[in-house]
């Protein structure tokens, strides 16, 4: 069965994101890479799927939700990655305040991560991608629509988070990098479309600099309710 949003005023924010216990996403990721080494560059290919659920309320006054990604990867096979999201769930914001990681326990977020603001742009927020250290701030935020494989949506809110890249790679100094994400959330439904552009350089000891650029597309597949 297609699933359409219907088309509304975004008067409540928590109607972009249903925290019911027990509701189901379930999305299919393709994330391309380019390196680029000198005038040589190389070009690779992941694909993923990620399932998520509503596991109930939590201590942090969120709800949980429950993430697993399971990544086709060429040198490892598949991998599977859990972890637990803690979502506050309001009509003026919709904020991640906590992450959940096996034999890390929780991680607080402060400040907590916006997806959805009443009043746009958020605060900075630091995080971590591996030992790359990324700081971004939800810019923009308006009504839109989008597709995904599980139907058309003409009730959205878009959002534009922006931010830099520090840190290292591979123990070489990244010398200036950027990340934009775009989202989609459908009233209704939650999150239906994500794309993802990062693009940083690093400085190589003995040779050329090294660019990176990684374009991730997030689309809705399934969602079931309670």
């Amino acid at each position: 069965m297609t699933l359409v949003a219907p088309a509304s005023s975004a008067s409540d924010l928590a109607a972009y994101f249903p925290s019911e216990t027990g509701r189901t996403w379930r999305y299919s990721t393709v994330k391309q890479s380019t390196l680029t080494a000198g005038p040589e560059s190389r070009k690779s290919e992941k694909r993923s799927e990620v399932a998520e659920k509503v596991r109930g309320p939590s201590e942090h006054g969120s709800v949980a939700v429950s993430r697993v990604v399971n990544e086709q990867n060429a040198t490892m096979g598949q991998v599977r990655v859990e972890s637990v999201i803690h979502v506050r769930v309001g009509p003026d914001a919709i904020s991640v305040v906590a992450i959940e990681l096996p034999r890390r326990g929780v991680q607080t977020l402060s400040p907590a991560q916006p997806l959805l603001l009443r009043t746009v742009p958020g605060p900075n927020v630091e995080g971590l991608q591996s030992s790359l250290r990324l700081t971004t701030r939800l810019s923009s935020q308006s009504p839109s629509k989008t597709e995904s494989p599980l139907g058309l949506f003409p009730d959205c809110i878009v959002t534009e988070t922006t931010g830099s890249v520090s840190g290292y790679l591979n123990g070489a100094p990244v010398t200036g990098g950027s990340i934009v994400v775009n989202a989609w959330y459908a009233r209704g439904v939650g999150l239906v479309r994500e794309e993802r552009t990062l693009d940083f350089s690093v400085s190589a000891p003995n040779g050329p600099s090294i660019r990176l650029q990684e374009v991730a597309t997030k689309l809705l597949e399934e969602s079931t309710l309670p």
